[in-house]
């Protein structure tokens, strides 16, 4: 294995995180015939609230929003697939 294919990437870890989410939807779904929910945990108040305080200025926050909301449709679009 070279250093390459041991380095941790976003990307590589949004995959495994996806793949992740797939088996157990399948399991869950297919299997058991139920529903495990969501990719992303959905916060019960504003997860982005006190951010402004030390991690992002004020004038960041929409942004921040709009990079989650983003977020949250591409993963939610992981449990639309079919297995061949």
């Amino acid at each position: 294995m070279t250093e390459a294919q041991k380095t941790i990437t976003l990307d590589r870890l949004d995959k495994c995180h996806k793949a992740i989410f797939q088996v157990a939807t399948f399991i869950d779904r297919d299997l058991l015939y139920s529903s495990n929910g969501n990719p992303i945990p959905t916060p019960q108040d504003d997860q982005l609230e006190n951010l402004d305080r030390k991690w992002i200025s004020t004038k960041d926050l929409k942004q921040l929003h709009d990079f989650w909301n983003k977020r949250k449709q591409e993963t939610d679009m992981w449990d639309n697939f079919t297995l061949p």
